[in-house]
């Protein structure tokens, strides 16, 4: 392969990342903000009927979960979306390994909450939830450029 096809090629893959990243991003938020949006149905209908304080605990945590993801991705729409895929994918992996994190708070709330019901929904709600974030975030990376 010459010089000039290798910068050929080069110039097309940076402008397919350029012009791709913004859709990945956009569709990646528009999946943050369907799941955002069921859950704070859910939750909110939760509370509305449910008169064990297990199962509010467990969809008052469900409701505030998705207000805020809601807040997150309506915010990050009105940015102007990352240019470079490199930083971003490292972005991504410091929300996997936080997503992470929120699972195993939660398993660990669930296990050692004895008989606090309140407290093992609520990490029961922190698990799917994070479980829900580390879905949509593998499926972003996945779809990124590897470069």
């Amino acid at each position: 392969m010459t010089l000039e096809e290798v910068t050929l090629r080069a110039i097309l893959f940076v402008q397919l990342v350029v012009n791709t990243l913004p859709s990945f991003l956009a569709a990646h938020l528009l999946r943050l903000g369907v799941w955002s949006v069921l859950c704070l149905i859910v939750g909110v209908a939760g509370i509305a009927t449910s008169r064990d304080a297990n199962w509010r605990a467990f969809f008052g945590m469900t409701a505030g979960w998705a207000a805020v993801n809601a807040l997150i991705a309506l915010a990050s729409r009105a940015g102007a979306p990352p240019k470079v895929v490199a930083p971003f994918r490292e972005f991504l992996w410091l929300n996997v390994g936080l997503n992470v994190a929120y699972i195993s708070v939660g398993i660990t709330m669930a296990l050692l909450a004895g008989d606090r019901g309140p407290i093992k929904f609520t990490g029961l709600a922190i698990v799917i939830q994070g479980i829900g974030l580390l879905v949509l975030d593998g499926i972003l990376l996945g779809l990124l450029p590897k470069a």
